[in-house]
């Protein structure tokens, strides 16, 4: 009888695309051949996100000489998120045990087998209860630590590159940014970057935290998520730098945007600023919304307010060289690409001058994209409402073919193309 590994083994990676990854691990063991076969496809793609532990399996892939080598795709997203409450109340009503009881039976959500159960939480005091929204308050308030930890360390670095030297400090986001930076530039076959943003997604985003679980609606009528698109596009920031600056082979990128993000050295001046506390962010944020978005020509007392929270004026302009330098250095890692998709969502920018800066700063790259073969752009508000790579009929956006290469510097651009 012939066995399964006789078969031609393009046939078999064929059947293999259509068993799930706990299979293939289960068919790898089986051999070193099975191994050989099914090990490509298990390592083709790598999640990772920039938080606490995100890229510890991207790490460990990229020091392992014959595992690395099959990594073709590196995927940005999230895997949890806390969403933010205005008092414990709020939080406590977002519960599925609190907001269950509000809604028909056919509307109800199920109860996750391994969380708390509605009897738990009914035997559960108001005391207990509330220090378990200390704990959710101090483990939100570790996430924005860390991420505050890795804007510091991005504005620190000498050069445009965002490739860290070995870190002196013993701040985690140093250590993290700089083991992230050499995997990257060890996984040479790298060939796509993509990005997906997790918190969009409104039916698992933030809806369990441990034991405790929420309910979908009690989080969208309790919960808000302000700080999720810079967190994301912070992130989003880091990995593109460093895996377009990386020697490998990347031709095709992915991604998303919500708000100001990086586009444009205002806003990124604004993603990279992350007082320690909260309210401070809040605050620079809404009375230097002007600010921003008049590229620091506006408001003189938020200039000197956030010149001085940046350590005066010779800090503000070196920091502008620096951040220069990276949009440059970003802009000119368009021309590696071939294939393009962004969405660019411009909720929250309200004045014609940030669609300015956005637009111009995207403009800026995709001139140097000449080697484009396609490209997939949608720059408006609900960006993320159609499927990239679908046919977009809305006046602000576009869906352009390449063919062929450099075609796109003898065709007009679309006036609502931004």
């Amino acid at each position: 009888m012939a066995s399964l590994l006789s078969v031609p083994p393009e046939l078999l990676l064929v059947v293999f695309h259509y068993l799930g990854r706990p299979d293939l691990k289960r068919f790898r063991c089986g051999s070193y051949a099975c191994a050989d076969l099914v090990t490509q496809l298990l390592f083709d793609e790598v999640q990772f996100d920039l938080e606490p532990g995100g890229c510890d399996n991207l790490i460990s892939i990229a020091r392992h000489t014959e595992l690395r080598r099959h990594i073709r795709k590196l995927h940005l997203t999230r895997r949890r998120g806390l969403k933010g409450f205005d008092s414990f109340n709020s939080w406590e009503a977002a519960t599925i045990y609190q907001y269950g009881p509000l809604v028909s039976e056919n509307e109800q959500e199920q109860i996750l087998p391994d969380v708390m159960s509605h009897d738990g939480w009914s035997r559960m005091g108001t005391e207990a209860r509330e220090r378990l929204y200390e704990a959710y308050l101090a483990e939100q308030r570790a996430v924005f630590t860390h991420i505050s930890d890795l804007a510091a360390t991005i504005v620190s670095l000498p050069g445009p590159t965002l490739d860290p030297v070995s870190p002196t400090a013993t701040r985690l986001a140093d250590q993290m940014a700089y083991d992230f930076s050499n995997a990257v530039h060890a996984l040479t076959n790298v060939t796509t970057f993509t990005y997906t943003p997790a918190y969009e997604e409104d039916a698992a985003w933030g809806n369990r935290w441990h034991h405790i679980q929420f309910h979908r609606d009690g989080l969208a009528g309790n919960g808000n998520d302000e700080y999720d698109a810079d967190c994301d596009a912070l992130q989003l920031f880091v990995a593109l730098c460093t895996v377009s600056s990386a020697p490998n082979r990347l031709q095709s990128i992915n991604l998303y945007t919500k708000g100001y993000a990086f586009w444009g050295l205002p806003y990124l001046h604004r993603l990279l600023h992350w007082p320690k506390c909260l309210e401070d962010r809040d605050n620079m944020l809404l009375d230097g919304s002007s600010f921003y978005d008049e590229g620091f020509n506006g408001d003189d007392q938020c200039l000197s307010i956030y010149t001085g929270e940046i350590g005066g004026t010779l800090a503000f302009m070196q920091r502008t060289e620096a951040l220069t330098r990276q949009l440059v250095t970003w802009e000119h890692h368009y021309s590696r690409l071939a294939r393009l998709e962004c969405r660019v969502d411009t909720l929250w920018m309200e004045r014609p001058s940030s669609l300015l800066t956005a637009a111009t700063e995207l403009s800026n790259g995709l001139k140097l994209a000449t080697g484009l073969e396609e490209l997939n752009l949608v720059f408006r508000a609900d960006a993320i409402a159609d499927e990239l790579g679908g046919s977009y009929t809305m006046a602000t956006s576009t869906r352009h073919k390449f063919q062929p290469r450099r075609a796109c510097l003898n065709q007009p651009r679309s006036r609502n193309a931004f």
